[in-house]
């Protein structure tokens, strides 16, 4: 299902309550919502409404300050794109499951592959906070951008077998990442 906000048509962005409110999910696989505000809520519901959700993406959300996630077990594939033009976000935590859900504390969560993508924001996206819990997590894809810290990723460096970096300026080489336990690299030039 492919949720997005039309500029040209509504004065506002919609909202994603709507479609966690009004349409059931049950057997989503794919989610991809784009340009839309994005409240905690509507994301709670959307997911624990999708419980065969594999792949979740959200795109330019909008009038979003926090984007809190607690990812769902079926979930594969988890995709966050932010364009200058929505520079709202301030704080990102992501994390594959719930520890207070007691019936899934025996299961591994599946979560092995995530895609982050901000391009520069004025403020800097640099300003953006990011947490993020996913023990199974192995493939990271990142677009650096200027003025791009690794100090959020630190944390999980040492589980991902496989780091894709799209760098874009001299973030690289202006970071300090710990690197040696990665087994690939893939680092084209954007």
């Amino acid at each position: 299902m492919h949720l997005k906000s039309f500029d040209t048509f509504l004065p506002i962005p919609c909202d994603a309550t709507v479609l966690a409110d009004r349409y059931p999910m049950y057997w989503l696989r794919d989610l991809y919502i784009q340009g839309c505000v994005l409240p905690e809520i509507a994301i709670h519901r959307l997911l624990s409404n999708s419980p065969f959700l594999e792949r979740f993406s959200v795109a330019d959300i909008r009038e979003t300050h926090k984007l809190k996630i607690v990812l769902p077990l079926n979930l594969k594939f988890f995709k966050i794109t932010q364009s200058p033009e929505y520079c709202s976000l301030k704080y990102i935590e992501i994390s594959s499951f719930s520890s207070s859900d007691h019936h899934h504390q025996n299961q591994h969560p599946i979560l092995n592959l995530m895609e982050m993508e901000m391009d520069t924001c004025h403020p800097p996206s640099a300003n953006i906070k990011i947490n993020i819990s996913a023990p199974n997590l192995s493939y990271l894809m990142i677009r650096l951008w200027e003025e791009f810290k690794f100090d959020s990723y630190r944390t999980l460096l040492p589980q991902i077998k496989r780091l894709h970096l799209c760098i874009c300026s001299e973030a690289f080489e202006k970071s300090e990442a710990p690197l040696a336990r990665l087994e690939e690299i893939v680092h084209p030039q954007c």
